[in-house]
């Protein structure tokens, strides 16, 4: 995945922030580009930050999901927007 240690450090500052969340999908399209699997889907996530004094997050994006298959499942290895993690 491009850029994989920072979107790491994205997904665990997301883990610290929050102390409970709840993602919901539902995949637009999906195709392929050359050997490689993509996947749009709408995306809602609902998070209850770890400081009881703010209020639930709601966000909805649409990802660009990349996927390549390893020989026995396929895996994600780009995701595009990568922002919705802040």
């Amino acid at each position: 995945m491009p850029d994989y240690p920072v979107s790491h450090d994205q997904v665990a500052q997301f883990f610290d922030e929050y102390e409970a969340f709840e993602g919901h999908y539902q995949i637009a399209q999906a195709s392929t580009e050359g050997r490689a699997g993509v996947a749009m889907a709408d995306f809602e996530l609902e998070a209850t930050p770890s400081r009881g004094s703010t209020p639930n997050v709601r966000r909805d994006v649409q990802l660009r999901l990349v996927m390549a298959w390893d020989g026995k499942q396929w895996r994600i290895v780009d995701l595009a927007p990568r922002s919705w993690f802040r």
